[in-house]
């Protein structure tokens, strides 16, 4: 293959080349007459970019790849339809937002292999400006976003450069923290107490068992033994808001779930109440009201069990127990406050991290002692007043 000398020409502000790149004539900007004012100090510059165009086309860098010059929504677009399949419907839901909401404007339609730190710290300040009441974990996810299209694009060698993402800078504006809540265990009871089945079963489960809202709501009677609870799916939302059943969250997270007597008791009594006869076992454990289904008018295709109806949604619970919630005056924390409660309580109680993460059934010990062991007061000031007689005895012997 005969090599070619390429143009370096100066047009306005800037140094541009000339060049063919497979047999299409190209002109590119290679650098700005500020940063490099001569012909004579670009022109180094100039020779290394000749130098990548004549190589042969598997040993250039993906700027210099014809074929490969797609633009970031190109990109992005394949990358959201190939892990369709391969991730958590919450998870692509979760980056489908992050794209259409904040990316896909900023930096969509430029060059894939263009984008460069700079270029992300630029959007991430811009996407912070816009919505100011933005927090900083967000805004990290939105970073991560980006992070995880630019590790696959090097991946596929579409882009050889290091992640513009890694050292980009997430800065909000709004430096608070969102505060989850823990259920205490007169808080938990409370809420029991105060509502009537199959609501009660329900936040009975979360309570005992720290399971999540998208499991206990996909749990079917043939996942319960009666001595425990195996865990084998997972409720969640599609890009339309359709409910969608997907493998659980983690390996962790398959672990079976035991149960104690007295919600084994809570269940029993429910499934007697059910009398679903002979198909009970595959059926979901809290179905949707007949009255809902016929109301909503919903095509639930698989989601349909052996008797015909579908698991209850989130939404539909939530709004019969907000409203009871509140003339009780009990302060509703989110599905997650039970889980946090369990592991606040069991922390309270002496318990190691390590067998607390195993009872929530993380994969990772850090995600347990960050997110779900919430500090409780009174333990403060019991752990603190421990520390002043110890102060104290230490003084009296100094004495």
């Amino acid at each position: 293959m005969s090599k070619q000398g390429g143009e370096l020409k100066l047009v306005g502000s800037s140094w541009f080349v000339r060049y063919y790149l497979d047999g299409k004539r190209k002109m590119t900007k290679l650098a700005s007459k500020e940063d490099y004012p001569t012909e004579k100090i670009v022109f180094p510059k100039f020779q290394e970019f000749m130098a990548n165009v004549n190589k042969p086309e598997d040993d250039r860098p993906a700027e210099f790849r014809p074929n490969q010059q797609v633009t970031v929504r190109q990109f992005v677009t394949g990358f959201l339809k190939e892990h369709a399949d391969s991730v958590r419907p919450n998870t692509l839901r979760g980056y489908h937002t992050v794209w259409d909401t904040h990316v896909d404007r900023r930096i969509g339609s430029r060059k894939l292999t263009s984008i460069r730190t700079h270029d992300v710290d630029t959007m991430l300040r811009g996407i912070a400006q816009a919505n100011p009441e933005m927090r900083e974990k967000t805004l990290a996810r939105v970073k991560s976003f980006v992070h995880l299209v630019f590790s696959e694009a090097s991946r596929k060698d579409l882009y050889d450069k290091k992640n513009p993402a890694a050292e980009a800078k997430a800065v909000a504006k709004n430096k608070t923290v969102k505060e989850t809540g823990a259920y205490t265990d007169a808080e938990a009871q409370a809420i029991i107490n105060c509502l009537p089945e199959p609501y009660s079963v329900i936040f009975a489960v979360c309570y005992w068992t720290a399971l999540r809202r998208s499991e206990v709501l996909s749990l079917k009677w043939s996942d319960y033994t009666g001595s425990e609870i195996s865990i084998r799916r997972s409720l969640g939302f599609g890009l339309k808001g359709e409910m969608v059943i997907s493998n659980p969250k983690t390996d962790e997270s398959q672990a079976p779930v035991h149960v104690e007597p007295q919600l084994r008791t809570i269940l029993n009594r429910w499934k007697t109440q059910k009398k679903l006869g002979t198909v009970v076992n595959d059926c979901w454990m809290f179905q949707a009201s007949e009255s809902r289904v016929r109301r909503d008018g919903k095509d639930y295709g698989d989601l349909l069990d052996a008797a015909g109806m579908p698991p209850m949604q989130p939404s539909n619970i939530l709004r019969v127990v907000l409203p009871k919630l509140t003339a009780k005056k009990l302060v509703w924390k989110g599905w997650h406050g039970f889980r946090r409660g369990v592991a606040t309580e069991l922390h309270r109680n002496g318990v190691s991290d390590f067998v607390i993460q195993k009872a929530l059934r993380h994969a990772n010990v850090t995600v347990t002692q960050e997110s779900y062991i919430k500090t409780v007061p009174e333990v403060v000031i019991d752990a603190m007043g421990v520390l002043a007689k110890t102060r104290a005895v230490l003084r009296m012997g100094n004495a």
